[in-house]
């Protein structure tokens, strides 16, 4: 007995039946745990952690195997400070190489708020270790480090990221952060052995000058000089806070006293020339400039006096070159385009007047627009912050 065969098209509209079906199967299975998962995610935008915690729970009772409910358990437990359990809920998921170090980062970051510092920089040096480049664990792992006084440590740590990411500013922030506390850490051991040390209380004028109180930072100066009248540098803070407040006079006293005892100070050279071409001094302060220049050549601000008193000599083209220095490093400031403007007109070079001008008249507008800006939101934050009236 002959058997027929069977039809290739037959066969093939068969196959797909049957994959149809399967996937049918699988959709109608999938639906009701993508649907909880879809209810679990819009608690999570709420902020309601806890119940989104839970409704991952029971998910994972009926899907055991289920991924994101498992990410996302461990996610909302280490937010609401359940880091143990949060550690339970993700180690058992599977390494990706889209995720590396994320499970470590959260679990690490949770007993960093939790105050456990030890646990939490054990997860996130192993986090750092599988992500290099991942920002947010490298801060909290320097961060756990700097909260148990270990400060060098976690600025090695971020300059080992900036290494890889020279113009992450968190990165920066933090390495700044840190490095005052260790200034503030070294400052408190020396109050401790010698109160009236002159480091105590130049350290002290740095950082009201730093705040820009600069009465204050004067006093303490002067105390530093009371207590070691050699002490270097003391000189040129003192005479740099005389020159930023104008007070020329007592600028020119104390500059000169630092540079007799350092005649290489790049920023002393600089001021002190400053100050003779303010005083209309010119001939006595361009050397003062050009030194400082010759010892530091990107000091800026020394460009643009150096500019300034070769226009007022008539030296045009040496002006103008130093000029365009300053607008190169500082493409946005509209007081450098007013200067060449100057520079332009003087030598009869309308054209490039016109056009320095309009340069400066654009950065204005622009500044000015930002400004507006700026208030405006600070008008809306305060409507927001204020309370509501009383009925």
């Amino acid at each position: 007995m002959r058997h027929r065969r069977i039809s290739p098209i037959l066969f093939l509209s068969f196959h797909a039946l049957l994959l149809s079906g399967a996937s049918v199967y699988a959709t109608g299975r999938d639906q009701p745990e993508q649907e909880a998962l879809a209810r679990s995610r819009a608690l999570e935008d709420q902020g309601a952690y806890d119940r989104a915690a839970e409704q991952y729970q029971a998910i994972l009772r009926e899907f055991p195997s289920s991924t994101e409910a498992r990410l996302g358990l461990g996610r909302d437990l280490a937010r609401i400070g359940r880091c143990k359990e949060a550690a339970n809920a993700l180690i058992p998921l599977p390494p990706s190489s889209e995720s590396q170090g994320e499970t470590e980062t959260m679990i690490g970051v949770c007993y960093f708020h939790a105050g456990r510092f030890a646990l939490a920089i054990s997860y996130l040096e192993q986090a750092t270790k599988l992500a290099p480049e991942d920002t947010e664990a490298r801060i909290f792992l320097s961060r756990a480090y700097a909260s148990l006084g270990r400060n060098k440590q976690a600025i090695d740590i971020l300059k080992a990221g900036l290494a890889r990411n020279p113009n992450d500013a968190d990165l920066l922030y933090w390495i700044g952060r840190h490095y005052n506390e260790l200034a503030e850490q070294t400052y408190q051991s020396m109050v401790r052995r010698s109160s009236d040390h002159y480091l105590v209380h130049e350290f002290e004028g740095d950082q009201f000058r730093l705040k820009q109180e600069y009465g204050k930072a004067l006093d303490a100066y002067g105390k530093a000089l009371k207590a070691a009248p050699d002490a270097p540098g003391v000189h040129f803070k003192l005479g740099e806070i005389y020159w930023r407040l104008l007070r020329f006079d007592e600028a020119k006293r104390e500059l000169e006293t630092e540079l007799r005892a350092n005649p290489f100070h790049a920023q002393a050279n600089f001021e002190l020339g400053d100050v003779e071409i303010r005083e209309g001094n010119i001939k006595e302060g361009i050397p003062y400039v050009e030194r400082a220049l010759e010892l530091d050549p990107r000091l800026i601000e020394a460009h643009r006096s150096l500019g300034r008193a070769l226009l007022v000599e008539k030296q045009y083209d040496k002006a103008l070159n130093e000029f365009s220095v300053v607008a190169r490093a500082e493409p946005s400031d509209q007081t450098i385009h007013a200067l060449l403007a100057n520079a332009y007109r003087q030598m009869g070079r309308t054209r490039e007047a016109q056009e320095e001008t309009r340069t400066y008249e654009k950065l204005i507008s622009e500044k000015d627009a930002q400004l507006r800006r700026l208030k405006a939101e600070e008008q809306q934050m305060d409507i927001r912050s204020s309370p509501p009236p009383k009925d």
